[in-house]
């Protein structure tokens, strides 16, 4: 019986028009994959109030071992020596907790495959009948279990640090009373601490469950990401901080209750190098939807996105960086927009070849909607033969601002943009499509805060299809090297997995239809490769190197564009229907590019492994990785 809602000619329909994804599956993962492909993609496009389908599937497969209370991998405890088994403290503010639900709580820690931990509860200031008859009758029970009290309500982040003078452990986790641990939650903590012994702070995957048991809304996260903390507390939970460092930080501040936790990854991100940072991708943290949390909604708290908003702000002040906060689309997102150091000089690099009516609206929107002054143009005219490209470009050459230079060769986009960059005499070069109109009049100041940060190496944009869909929104890896863009086609105002479409993130690569670098950098780097990548790729080829020398990839929603995409040239795929010289040049490309990200980015560290190849939307995988 097909439920109300669903597409009833769904199968027949993906399976003509994904025929080469099932041929693919196929070929690399032999019978098992044709049906595991068919079914991801049916998933995938389930109605909304049936996608939590997916994430059931995903639980079946890759959580069987725990349905039968049995660690998906041997008991750590059973390893002898003393020193692999890390004494891991949980510390557990308590303040009128539901009974039903702090049991719940105390009973995730206690049912733990690993053996080595303490629990250190605070109770401030209870006055709900019960709460502490049951931590003492825990406490009696269980040795392992200690708790202090207070006798009057001190907030979150007092209770907490009451809660944190009981530890002994080197490694405290976090866990709110009303929430769980998955039964193989500090198993993986400490197998994490063996494989790092220098870690410092370790952060998992996380889901919520509602009040019945339900888990759903799974955030499967990237790995260490700075950009997307200061927009979201992406870390939340799991969270495990080694004592030192809570002891460096002088523990949980007062005045942030609502983001106390999100302060302290913010100053902890401060002291903590990135290689000291590790990222667990299992769901080892179950977050509560009661009525007064913020995973059901951030106005159960209405003062959390005012306190993340001044944590930030402290955050600039103590990084000695000039800047403002502010809320993004909901309280408890943020954009930090940082100021201009000076008046950095910027080129525009803008390649054509007989596109007179685009080039026209592109040129015109950049001269009439960018705020910011002290950029010039350089308009790449590719031997155009177009009587009215002709005519445009004897136009813009009266312009003072834009200088037309004439380069009549075969077409090779990565060419090109080299010989236009040798030409600049600016700071930074900003790549643009002919194929583009301006939207945000601050779009260089909004790519320009980041591009000046030292640890920055590219600055991406949001760029959107005339009907306002997402066209690019950053690039991330598939498995096998396929790049591909994120939340692709989706609306503007769709915030995407997680609100990352409209957030500010580092990833692994962007488009060079909008790309800010800086010349030193760029002409560093050797520019595109105009060998492998004449005409595609270039772009992630260019990141992929640029991020193997330690710097960022920003993408910022915040620098929008409109983006026609392949209007001049015409779309790859059109293109190689028409030419055989042009297939064999796509699949050559292509298989270059699944070279280069094999041996610079085997893993793309900020997409999850446990997120959908199939589809740019981040759904959850419905099935396990092959």
């Amino acid at each position: 019986m097909i439920p109300k809602g669903f597409p009833r000619r769904l199968l027949p329909r993906y399976l003509r028009d994904n025929a080469w994804k099932v041929k693919a599956g196929i070929e690399t993962q032999g019978p098992f994959g044709f049906s595991r492909t068919v079914a991801c993609l049916i998933l995938q496009r389930l109605p909304g109030r049936w996608r939590h389908l997916l994430y059931f599937s995903w639980i079946l497969f890759n959580e069987r071992e725990l349905r039968f209370n049995r660690s998906p991998r041997a008991p750590l405890a059973l390893v002898p020596p003393k020193e692999l088994r890390p004494l891991i403290s949980v510390v557990m503010p308590v303040f009128n907790t539901d009974l039903n639900l702090l049991c719940l709580a105390i009973r995730s820690v206690v049912r733990q495959t690993y053996s080595n931990w303490e629990l250190c509860i605070h109770d401030d200031g209870s006055t709900a009948e019960g709460v502490l008859d049951l931590l003492k009758k825990q406490a009696a029970r269980d040795g392992r279990i200690r708790f202090s009290s207070s006798p009057v309500n001190a907030g979150i982040a007092l209770a907490t640090n009451a809660a944190l003078a009981l530890v002994r452990g080197d490694f405290v986790a976090f866990l709110d009373h009303d929430d769980e641990l998955s039964p193989n939650a500090l198993t993986e903590v400490a197998r994490a601490i063996q494989a790092n012994p220098n870690v410092d702070w370790i952060y998992s995957d996380e889901d919520k469950i509602d009040v019945r048991g339900i888990r759903h809304a799974p955030y499967f996260k990237p790995d260490w990401n700075p950009d997307l903390l200061l927009s979201q507390n992406y870390i939340c939970h799991l969270t495990v901080y080694r004592r030192s460092l809570l002891q460096q930080l002088g523990g949980l501040r007062e005045g942030f209750d609502g983001a106390q936790d999100f302060d302290l990854a913010l100053r902890a991100s401060i002291v903590t190098p990135a290689e000291q940072i590790v990222h667990i991708p299992r769901v080892l943290y179950h977050w509560r939807t009661a009525e007064t949390s913020t995973a059901r909604s951030a106005a159960a708290k209405p003062a959390a996105g005012a306190a993340g908003v001044r944590a930030l702000q402290d955050y600039l002040d103590a990084t000695g960086q000039s800047g403002r906060v502010g809320n993004a689309f909901a309280p408890t997102f943020y954009r930090v927009k940082r100021s201009i150091k000076g008046r950095p000089s910027v080129t525009v690099i803008v390649p054509t070849r007989d596109n007179a009516a685009f080039l026209s609206r592109c040129i015109t929107s950049v001269r009439g909607r960018t705020s910011y002054d002290n950029y010039t143009v350089i308009v790449v005219d590719n031997g155009s033969r177009d009587p009215d490209t002709l005519e445009y470009l004897t136009v813009l050459r009266r312009d003072a601002y834009v200088r037309v230079v004439e380069r009549d060769v075969p077409f090779n986009f990565s060419a090109l943009n080299n010989h236009a960059v040798d030409l600049a005499e600016s700071d930074y070069v900003l790549l643009l499509n002919d194929d583009t109109e301006v939207v945000s009049r601050d779009w260089i100041q909004a790519m320009l805060e980041h591009a000046q940060r030292p640890e920055v190496g590219v600055v991406g944009a949001r760029l959107l299809y005339p009907d306002r869909r997402v066209q690019h929104a950053g690039v991330f890896i598939r498995s096998h090297g396929r790049p591909d863009h994120a939340f692709k086609r989706t609306w503007d105002d769709d915030g995407g997995y997680f609100g990352q479409s409209l957030l500010i993130r580092d990833c692994s690569a962007v488009t060079a239809a909008c790309l800010l670098v800086s010349k030193a950098l760029f002409k560093e780097l050797g520019g595109f490769d105009e060998t492998r990548f004449g005409v595609a790729y270039n772009d992630v080829d260019f990141c992929l190197r640029v991020r193997a020398t330690g710097r960022l990839i920003v993408y910022t929603p915040y620098a929008k564009l409109i983006h026609h995409e392949s209007v001049t040239r015409g779309s790859d795929d059109e293109l190689a229907r028409e030419s055989e010289t042009v297939r064999v040049r796509v699949m050559q490309e292509r298989a270059d590019i699944a070279e280069v990200c094999e041996r610079l980015c085997p893993r793309d560290p900020y997409y999850s492994i446990h997120l959908g190849q199939e589809t740019a939307l981040w759904y959850p995988r419905a099935f396990p990785c092959a």
